[in-house]
């Protein structure tokens, strides 16, 4: 097998394996969590879509926040 085949297989499976939340403004996210937002002067800012535009999301998900 070429050298660059191996390192994409034990890529793909080293990325099965691992596991990890993300964390914006903190170094320690919540283990439960799979993005940890923390801030104490700033909020979050959501898509802002007109009725129409939502209105044409085909099959949103459940609790899509637009």
């Amino acid at each position: 097998m070429k050298p660059s085949f191996n390192l994409t297989i034990i890529t793909f499976l080293f990325s099965i394996i691992t596991f990890s939340q993300v964390g914006v403004g903190t170094t320690n996210p919540d283990p439960s969590s799979i993005l940890d937002i923390t801030s104490t002067d700033k909020g979050i800012l959501t898509p802002r879509m007109t009725n129409s535009q939502r209105n044409s999301i085909t099959n949103p998900a459940n609790g899509l926040l637009i």
